[in-house]
């Protein structure tokens, strides 16, 4: 008889034990979706202001979602922790609280996160492109514009010798008439792409660095253009009958 009604406290306790293990599991897959969820509203609200409506510079953008997406990174355990914590919610425990019930808010989870994950993906990628075709566009620019600074440097009096001009001088004056017209090809080349880029995603940091560079680079080739037609009218009124 007392082994009777220790067998029976015995598996009393066990089911117990297993009762209150379940009990644990579930309200610690609640809590683990409650704290998923909130991070999650958390990360929604923080993506909507890293657009180019809230961020006025793309490279500032670029630094902001890179950011963004480390955190993401770090916070991923949360999901996979709820995953697994699914997956060991018994099966026959009741409809409401049973795997199938738990799993579906777990999927509307990845759901969530996977399309967080992907738009800020795509936000940076297109953050990233544009910046670099705006950093390669002002790099050249500042380029082109030291050349005609030489040019202008080269188109002086000091090539005039005794108020004539020989025939080297004469070479050099084609030489610098040919420099301009590349130089000028290459302007007209960074003006379309300067004008692709005004309507392309990029923030309005970049885009008013690249209308001042474009500005400066017109003042630029109009003194180049100027300085070159000058000296060629004075070679030409002191040039010997």
């Amino acid at each position: 008889m007392d082994a009777r009604w220790s067998a029976v406290l015995l598996d009393t306790s066990t089911m117990a034990e297993l009762k209150k293990a379940q009990l644990q599991h579930i309200t610690q897959y609640h809590q683990q979706k409650q704290a998923l969820m909130i991070t999650l509203d958390e990360l929604e609200a923080e993506l909507s202001t890293l657009t180019l409506g809230c961020i006025e510079s793309s490279t500032l953008q670029a630094e902001k979602l890179n950011a963004f997406l480390k955190n993401m990174q770090k916070n991923r355990g949360m999901l996979e922790d709820l995953l697994q914590t699914c997956s060991q919610i018994p099966a026959h425990l009741a409809e409401a609280e049973g795997p199938v019930a738990c799993i579906e808010p777990v999927r509307t989870c990845q759901e969530r996160w996977q399309t967080l994950e992907q738009t800020a993906f795509r936000s940076l990628w297109c953050a990233n492109i544009c910046t670099t075709e705006a950093f390669a566009l002002l790099q050249e620019s500042r380029d082109l514009q030291f050349e005609m600074e030489l040019l202008v440097k080269s188109i002086s009096p000091g090539h005039l010798s005794q108020g004539q001009i020989d025939w080297q001088n004469a070479i050099h004056e084609t030489m610098r008439a040919a420099d301009l017209a590349v130089l000028t090809e290459r302007c007209l080349y960074l003006h379309e792409v300067s004008q692709a880029l005004s309507s392309s995603p990029l923030g309005k940091k970049e885009l008013r660095d690249v209308e001042d560079t474009m500005q400066a680079l017109n003042s630029q080739l109009t003194l180049t253009k100027e300085k070159l037609v000058s000296q060629t009218q004075i070679a030409v009124i002191i040039q010997p009958s």
